[in-house]
């Protein structure tokens, strides 16, 4: 947080906040329940991702998921 010169007391207290915490709680469940059980973990389009990909990679899981399922099916 001092790196990025952000407000530090602002950020402790944001973060004990109930509304944050019930966030964070409710981003956590959604994770478990997605199977996610660490970082980095992404979804992209329907595509769970867990672990570390690299670059070229996430850019074709990006790529196919912007891909239509009909022209999917059709180039196989």
């Amino acid at each position: 947080a001092k790196d990025l010169k952000l407000d530090e007391d602002r950020l402790k207290k944001d973060a004990e906040s109930e509304a944050i915490r019930g966030q964070i709680e409710s981003n956590i469940a959604l994770a478990r329940d997605l199977g996610f059980t660490g970082t980095p973990g992404f979804i992209v389009g329907t595509q769970p991702l867990r672990g570390h990909y690299g670059i070229d990679a996430m850019r074709k899981y990006i790529a196919d998921a912007r891909t239509p399922a009909a022209e999917t099916a059709t180039s196989e």
